[in-house]
């Protein structure tokens, strides 16, 4: 028979795992505007995310997952989307891989049944940036990669940096979203000197990647 300190412990520990898991906020924020849309600021916004980490479910700005780092991306320019891959792939103006523009939307999944699990954003050369969830961080990776070869289901243009047009959707609900920034994991925010110390390893990586963009 078990003991009733015993229950006890086992049933306040449940409710303090409970509570625990149940803090979180799940619901949508929707970034900032920062910028206007131009290939100035995407490559801005790339740089200044680069190597930051994979969080399921996070859009920033500390973290990401694939669709969080895209939206969070075109939301800091005032250009909406869905928030998650399969709705992003859904929308746009399809674009096939050998007329892909800088800026467009890149789709990753099973090819047989066509639903899209991973996003990231084309920058050129047969290159993307995104939030990987195999490097844990925000990288850049080559179409040409077996994996990303295999996997590729296709492109969507959101707003044609090139020529300045932007991809008007349809008349869609808006929903609801809440300000401020939120945490949906246990990832917390960073502290002043840790900030730091991101910054000035942002301005390293711009210097190094500042040709690939």
């Amino acid at each position: 028979m078990i003991s009733s300190k015993i229950k006890i412990t086992i049933l306040t520990i449940s409710a303090l795992l409970i509570s625990a898991c149940s803090k979180y906020d799940y619901s949508i924020h929707k970034p900032k505007v920062r910028y206007k849309p131009s290939l100035q600021a995407l490559d801005k916004l790339n740089r200044s995310n680069m190597g930051k980490r994979y969080v399921w479910a996070e859009e920033g700005p500390y973290c990401f997952d694939c669709s969080g780092f895209t939206y969070f991306t075109f939301g800091s320019m005032g250009i909406d989307m869905p928030r998650v891959a399969r709705e992003q792939f859904k929308k746009g103006i399809p674009v096939s891989k050998n007329e892909l523009q800088k800026g467009d939307l890149v789709f990753f999944g099973n090819p047989r049944t066509g639903v899209a699990t991973h996003v990231g954003i084309y920058i050129g050369n047969g290159k993307f940036q995104h939030a990987s969830t195999a490097k844990k961080r925000v990288v850049i990776s080559s179409l040409n990669k077996k994996y990303y070869r295999t996997h590729y289901l296709g492109a969507r243009r959101y707003y044609n940096f090139n020529n300045y047009q932007p991809y008007t959707p349809g008349i869609q609900p808006e929903p609801k979203y809440n300000s401020g920034v939120r945490y949906t994991s246990s990832y917390k925010p960073i502290r002043e000197q840790e900030s730091k110390t991101i910054n000035a390893q942002e301005t390293e990586i711009d210097t190094q990647t500042q040709e690939m963009f």
